[in-house]
């Protein structure tokens, strides 16, 4: 507003003690109509108080009891006066150019701050992306707590809420998956009976990890001091118990343990994951990849076919201690044989391998003065309770030998 004069001065003019006090009062006068005046609504893109060169950025009355201050004509914030008598700042939700956000609440940088792209969420914006999001929950009591950790302590996310007891489900998108890197259960003193199905946690009185889905499942104790060779001893939930013997570096490993429930279960390397079927009668721990073995230490006399078993001993067929039991689903494959005697001259020894007394593979000859021999391109599923025989057969005139052998059982894949 122009404040009006009430007197032009000339040089040389006398200046009166009535003529100052005119000019002092008129200046007070002036600014008490200034300072007393009212301004119309306005409106987001010509606020009521603006600038004479930036005309739709300052501010305008946006409602009853609400101030908005704009910027080149946007919203930046409004103030805002509760029924309660309280007053907040309430932001626009958000500007965008494409994927790229900038948050109304900025820190330093455009495209750094908080954010809310759509009712009931709250967004953490870096970089101008989303980094995390809040949302809103119906009548919701439970809550995330982040706790930052000092020197030689960990950082802190945990539950928090109207509820005793308030779990963390972390969720993946879509067909996405949960990964953990360097995970380590929790220490939970608790008895053998659930707390939670499909909870796994570390007992730390029986220092064993607990795996439960209603009712105590699998118990995986921690194993110290034990090395190559040693034998081990497992007890099964029957009360059978079965050993097994640790193996030296690439050695096949297999500990049985007896259970009447028509099921198995096989880890290992060659797996390298958890496999649960039906079919069988054990519950298998070990590598999933283990081998038949044969061996006979008696000679085997030219011209004749026997049977071997795996105890350094042969028979017929029919004997039961020459077959070698499948106690679950797989596929056989991979046969050796080794002679203590080369066959001879225009003489061989042949191995057939056999399942539940039928031919599976093409027959292997060793012959003339070789002492060993393979079939690595054949292969024959087996299931649980077929029995495999390896067939052996001299020739007439082949030199008498002693013999060893082996047969890969391992996924039916």
């Amino acid at each position: 507003m122009t404040l009006a004069r009430i007197k032009t001065w000339i040089a040389g003019e006398v200046l009166t003690a009535s003529d100052l006090n005119g000019e002092f009062n008129n200046i007070i006068d002036n600014l008490s109509f200034a300072l007393s005046s009212q301004f119309a609504d306005g409106s987001v893109s010509v606020p009521s108080i603006a600038f004479i060169n930036d005309t739709n950025t300052g501010a305008y009355l946006a409602g009853a009891d609400q101030l908005e201050l704009v910027a080149g004509g946007a919203t930046a914030f409004r103030l805002i006066r509760l029924a309660a008598g309280t007053s907040f700042a309430q932001f626009a939700r958000r500007g965008s150019v494409g994927e790229r956000f900038y948050p109304p609440l900025t820190f330093g940088n455009p495209d750094d701050g908080l954010a809310s792209t759509t009712a009931g969420t709250v967004d953490l914006i870096a970089g101008g992306r989303r980094v995390a999001q809040a949302s809103s929950y119906v009548n919701a009591t439970n809550y995330l707590v982040f706790t930052p950790g000092q020197t030689g302590t960990p950082a802190v996310l945990e539950t928090g809420g109207g509820d005793t007891n308030v779990p963390l489900l972390l969720r993946a998108k879509g067909t996405g998956y949960v990964t953990a890197s360097r995970f380590v259960f929790e220490s939970f003193a608790a008895t053998q009976s659930s707390v939670q199905a499909g909870r796994a946690y570390w007992h730390t009185i029986e220092g064993a990890l607990h795996i439960d889905a209603g009712t105590l499942i699998a118990r995986v104790p921690a194993m110290q001091g034990v090395m190559a060779g040693d034998l081990i001893q497992a007890a099964a939930v029957d009360g059978a118990t079965s050993y097994t013997r640790l193996p030296a570096s690439g050695e096949a490993s297999l500990l049985r343990i007896k259970n009447a429930a028509p099921v198995y279960m096989a880890v290992g390397a060659a797996s390298q994951y958890l496999k649960v079927a039906t079919g069988g009668g054990d519950i298998i721990y070990g590598s999933a990849k283990t081998r038949i073995h044969f061996t006979d230490a008696a000679s085997l006399a030219t011209g004749t076919t026997t049977f071997i078993g795996p105890w350094a001993d042969s028979a017929t067929e029919s004997n039961a201690f020459v077959q070698h039991l499948i106690p679950y689903p797989g596929r056989i494959r991979n046969l050796y044989a080794k002679l203590t005697t080369a066959p001879g001259a225009n003489q061989d020894v042949k191995f057939t391998v056999r399942v539940n007394g039928a031919s599976v593979f093409t027959t292997l000859t060793i012959s003339g003065a070789a002492v060993s021999g393979s079939n690595r391109t054949d292969s024959a599923p087996v299931n649980p309770g077929d029995y495999v025989t390896i067939q052996a057969t001299s020739s007439t005139g082949a030199a008498g030998t002693t013999l060893t052998g082996a047969l890969e059982l391992d996924d039916p894949s």
